[in-house]
């Protein structure tokens, strides 16, 4: 057993308790003993719960030692209880016994450590009889709750036992299927061939059709195994696939619908994958129907990309019954298409399984020649609407389009219907003299010309201090060649890039002091510990090591979390009132308090929950000083920790999850920099109220 085994020990109070528990303690350190005086005193520690065993002298005022043993098999049925007497009479053994006693022990000198293997043997005995218990009634719940039928015959075909979940197939209760007799009353005798059976270790799955209490048809899937609980024993495992059944139907009737179809024709998966094509639509791609089948749709990302909102998806969802448009772009073979399609879903029991897709090839290539009256028009009212500065200009460099939003990023006087057709190097030297180096400027614009290699978002730096980025498109018009260039003002987001830079680098300085300013004193307190021991020999050593070992893994935990921001993984049931208060032990100082009103389990990383713990304890004690009363208690969807200290002003609250912000003398600042961390790498949230007593109360919200 590795976890303390917590003992009772009520006595007379002839001897010192405390001496006795202590001996017990001392005969194996697994025990951990508080003592009761009086029999009742007894009764009442029990009803304040996390006892594991109890020891009970037989002279007991008021109350003795084998009415103590009644009184607590009246409540306590299985807890193992010790009758340690200093009467040497075989009668009293018998009597404890017989009253519900354990074990019986009389006293006697070295007789702790025989006690304290009794003890042992007695809770593992009884710690087996709940695992043993506690499976059974798994084994119970899983059978009950399971949507197959179980059933158990024996070698005649009698059942031994029958699930209740065997009435939402057959119709019939538990109790009517054992009346029927044997199993050839619900299925078809061929189903039953002993020889098989009796040769054959494998399980035998068999698809055959009933008839329920109703008079429906119904189609099952029977496993059929033969089982070792005894000779001839028979396990049947019946499905109910009638739903699968119609369903595989439905989907045949699809697939023959697709391929008499004189359309291009496909079934597509939820992800957009061909699951059935036809003739037709194999050819589009001049590949083989199998070799399509299984591949990703290229029509599908168009649609999304050019439609309005996300009309597969919708479909999916059964938001819509039917998706119609056009698409233009790049396919494999095929080149570049203008296509008309239909998307309708496959509807199979009334659940979306899939989309159905026809198109229609309505052009080899869409004339994409345009007038140039129609294209400036077109590009006109595009580049209004657009929140960069755009402007057009055909292979002469004269201006097709410009928007205003050009003008205003540049501060050039002018509008954009006043210098349609003239000379874009014109506005181009303007743009230059906001520019340091407005000669390179002006050069770089006509390499880029000359080459009509795409630009995307080149940086661009003005004497104001401003940054923009530029993007060039080569574009075809009508009459030959043109450029399209897109200017955007990103000053603001390259300044939050900056800050989140040099936020970076103030987590990485931190991890630098956590590693080397922390870390090295931490060693040579090991160092010295080591030497303390081959000094002399201390019960306080031990207690040392344990400290800086933790201090050490608290280092470890905290480097990485600077360093590595990333969320939990390793998550695992954690007592919550448990960790509370071996965090508490570890931080409490003076006069503090805890007080635990929680018995929550979460889904946590025990370790980095411990530091958010930790951190709002001493958080706690700097600010409200050592007779701080600190509460851990339950919220709707987590816990909250609280003080009855001075408490945190609302115009702080928003300051004080930020790295390096304190106000307490000595503050390192992180400590609820790192309590905000380690929430959010969970998935929680985290805020801070006033506490019910007027202090700071901080809640960690979104647990599981």
């Amino acid at each position: 057993m590795d976890t303390p085994v917590r003992v009772l020990y009520v006595h007379s109070g002839h001897e010192s308790g405390d001496t006795a528990a202590t001996r017990l303690q001392r005969a194996d350190e697994q025990l951990t003993v508080v003592t009761a005086q009086r029999a009742e005193a007894g009764l009442d520690r029990l009803e304040e719960g996390a006892i594991d065993c109890v020891i009970s002298d037989y002279e007991l005022p008021g109350m003795d030692g084998i009415e103590f043993v009644r009184a607590v098999r009246d409540r306590y049925p299985e807890l193992p209880f010790v009758l340690f007497s200093g009467r040497d009479s075989g009668s009293l053994a018998s009597r404890a016994l017989g009253a519900g006693a354990t074990d019986y022990l009389q006293k006697g000198a070295g007789q702790y450590a025989e006690l304290a293997d009794r003890l042992l043997d007695a809770y593992g005995a009884y710690q087996n009889r709940q695992d043993r218990e506690a499976t059974m009634d798994l084994y119970r719940t899983t059978l009950n709750s399971m949507s197959d039928a179980v059933l158990i015959t024996d070698d005649d075909g009698a059942f031994t036992y029958v699930c209740p979940n065997v009435e939402f197939i057959f119709g019939y209760t538990a109790e009517e299927v054992e009346e029927l007799g044997t199993v050839e009353a619900l299925f078809d005798e061929s189903l039953f061939d002993r020889e098989t059976l009796e040769t054959d270790d494998e399980i035998s799955n068999v698809e055959t059709d009933i008839t329920d209490k109703s008079g429906d048809q119904r189609t099952v899937l029977v496993s059929i195994k033969q089982v070792s609980i005894r000779e001839g024993t028979t396990l049947y495992t019946v499905r109910d696939i009638t739903d699968r059944k119609e369903n595989e139907r439905e989907l045949r009737r699809y697939k023959r619908m697709i391929n008499t179809m004189l359309e291009s024709a496909c079934i597509y998966t939820e992800d957009a994958r061909f699951d059935v094509v036809n003739e037709y639509l194999a050819d589009f791609y001049e590949v083989s129907r199998e070799e399509l089948e299984g591949q990703k749709s290229n029509l599908v990302p168009m649609i999304r990309e050019q439609a309005d909102g996300d009309p597969f998806r919708e479909l999916l969802a059964g938001e819509r019954a039917e998706a119609r448009g056009e698409v233009a772009g790049e396919f494999p073979e095929a080149g570049y298409q203008v296509l008309d399609y239909r998307l309708t879903p496959m509807v199979i029991d009334g659940e979306v399984e899939g989309v159905v897709g026809v198109t229609r090839e309505i052009t080899e290539r869409r004339e994409r020649e345009r007038d140039l009256k129609e294209t400036n028009a077109l590009l006109s009212t595009l580049f209004e609407t657009l929140p960069a500065g755009v402007i057009a200009e055909d292979e002469d460099r004269n201006i097709l389009a410009v928007n205003d939003r050009f003008f205003e990023l540049f501060g050039i006087a002018g509008q954009s219907d006043d210098v349609i057709g003239e000379d874009c190097k014109r506005l181009a030297r303007e743009a230059s003299e906001l520019f340091a180096d407005g000669e390179r400027f002006v050069d770089r614009t006509e390499a880029v010309i000359q080459q009509r290699d795409p630009v995307n978002r080149e940086d661009l730096r003005l004497d104001d201090g401003r940054t923009f980025t530029r993007s060039y498109q080569p574009i075809e018009l009508g009459e030959g060649n043109g450029h399209l260039w897109v200017y955007r003002d990103v000053t603001e987001r390259k300044e939050r890039e900056r800050t989140l830079r040099r936020e970076r680098d103030r987590l990485d300085e931190f991890a630098s002091v956590v590693s080397h300013d922390l870390r090295n004193p931490l060693h040579v307190a090991q160092g010295r510990l080591e030497l303390a021991r081959e000094d002399a020999e201390s019960e306080h050593h031990d207690a040392i090591a344990n400290a800086l070992d933790r201090m050490d893994g608290l280092v470890e935990d905290l480097l990485a979390l600077a360093r590595e921001g990333e969320t939990v993984r390793n998550r695992q049931p954690v007592e919550l009132a448990d960790l509370v208060e071996d965090c508490w032990r570890n931080v409490a100082s003076g006069d503090a308090t805890i007080r635990i009103e929680s018995d929550l389990v979460v889904q946590a990383d025990r370790s980095r929950l411990r530091q958010l713990l930790e951190n709002l304890f001493r958080n706690a004690i700097d600010h409200s000083g050592d007779d701080v009363t600190v509460t851990v208690g339950e919220t709707t969807d987590g816990f909250y920790v609280e003080d009855d200290g001075p408490g945190i002003s609302p115009e702080k609250r928003d300051r004080v999850f930020e790295a390096g912000y304190s106000t307490a003398y000595k503050g390192t600042g992180f400590g609820l920099s790192i309590v905000k961390e380690v929430a959010e790498a969970h998935g929680w949230e985290i805020r801070v109220t006033d506490g019910s007593n007027g202090g700071a109360r901080f809640e960690i919200t979104g647990i599981e």
